[in-house]
């Protein structure tokens, strides 16, 4: 969603391998944020992969909230790191994302999101849509938007 909002894209720290909050203490003025701030977890070694000292010297502690690293990203072709990574190949691709111009329609529980020809329906209801413009991008199969799922899409002739 937030990639096929106008404006400048922030993806933080963790977030292209699903990493948690941990509610920890504030430390040096992190305030809420010190709970986003845990070592990167890259893979199942020593402390993820962060550091090889010992995990009492380290600054925050692991964040163990979820056990997944980017090694397991990398290894699952449909984790959220390959999504992230398509999403902002399609931003690059088509200009339209690039412009001021939005318009939010809902319609029976169903959310469109027109950025001109480019368009993000996500099916919030809770019947199965069926999609007949060009899918550049879509959580579901086929044509077919089940309920909570989502797609990026083409319009030819606005």
């Amino acid at each position: 969603f937030i990639l096929m909002m106008p404006g400048i894209p922030f993806i933080y720290y963790g977030d292209e391998i699903e990493m948690k909050y941990k509610n920890i203490k504030n430390k040096d003025g992190g305030y809420q944020r010190t709970g986003t701030r845990t070592p990167m977890q890259w893979d199942h070694s020593l402390n993820d992969g962060f550091s090889k000292a010992s995990e009492k010297l380290l600054y925050l502690p692991l964040n163990t909230a979820s056990n997944i690293t980017l090694t397991d990203n990398l290894d699952d072709k449909d984790s959220i790191y390959y999504a992230i990574k398509e999403l902002i190949k399609i931003r690059k691709t088509y200009s339209d994302l690039t412009s001021k111009e939005m318009i939010i329609e809902e319609d029976n529980r169903v959310i469109t999101l027109k950025r001109n020809s480019i368009h993000l329906i996500l099916n919030c209801s809770n019947n199965n849509l069926s999609i007949d413009d060009e899918i550049i991008y879509t959580t579901g199969k086929n044509n077919i938007l089940r309920p909570y799922e989502c797609a990026i899409i083409k319009i030819v002739n606005n």
